[in-house]
C-alpha cells in the first residue's frame, strides 16, 4: 500500500494521469483495470491508527483475493480528516464476486480493532478509465 499526501485538485489530476498513462484498453474499448474508490472521513488525530488498522485487516485480506492488483491511499492537505483509497482490480468481476458475507466478516474484524465511531465511509464507487480514443 502506498500513502500519498496531496491536495484535492492534485488528486483529481493524478487519477486522470494514472488512468491515461498506465492502462491499456481492450479492443472493445473497456479498460483492463477497474478502480474502486472509497473516501473516508476520519476523526482528527485518528488517521494514523485508521491507516495502520486498514493495512493489517483490509489490505492483508485483499492481497489474497484473485484479481486484486494493488491499493493506494491518498491523504488530503486541505482536509486532514479525508482519506481516499484506490483499489485496483484486474476486472470488475474480481471485485464484485467477493462474497458479501466475507466482506461483512472482514469489516467486523476491522471495526473490532478500530472503533467505527471514529470514521465514516463517504463514497464507494467504481471508476472508469479515461480513454480518449473511445470518444
Amino acid at each position: 500500500m502506498r500513502v500519498f499526501i496531496i491536495s484535492g485538485i492534485t488528486l483529481f489530476f493524478f487519477m486522470l494521469t494514472v488512468a491515461f498513462l498506465r492502462f491499456e484498453d481492450r479492443p472493445d474499448g473497456t479498460s483492463r483495470v477497474t478502480l474502486e474508490r472509497m473516501v473516508f472521513s476520519v476523526q482528527p488525530g485518528m488517521v494514523d491508527q485508521f491507516l495502520d488498522t486498514d493495512q493489517r485487516v483490509w489490505t492483508t485480506y485483499l492481497e489474497q483475493k484473485e484479481g486484486f492488483l494493488r491499493k493506494e491511499v491518498f491523504l488530503n492537505y486541505d482536509d486532514s480528516s479525508s482519506v481516499t483509497v484506490l483499489i485496483y482490480w484486474n476486472t470488475p468481476e474480481s471485485w464484485f464476486n467477493i462474497p458479501r458475507k466475507e466482506m461483512m466478516q472482514i469489516d467486523s474484524v476491522f471495526n473490532s480493532q478500530f472503533n467505527a465511531e471514529f470514521y465514516t465511509l463517504e463514497v464507494v464507487e467504481p471508476l472508469r478509465i479515461y480513454n480518449p480514443s473511445s470518444r
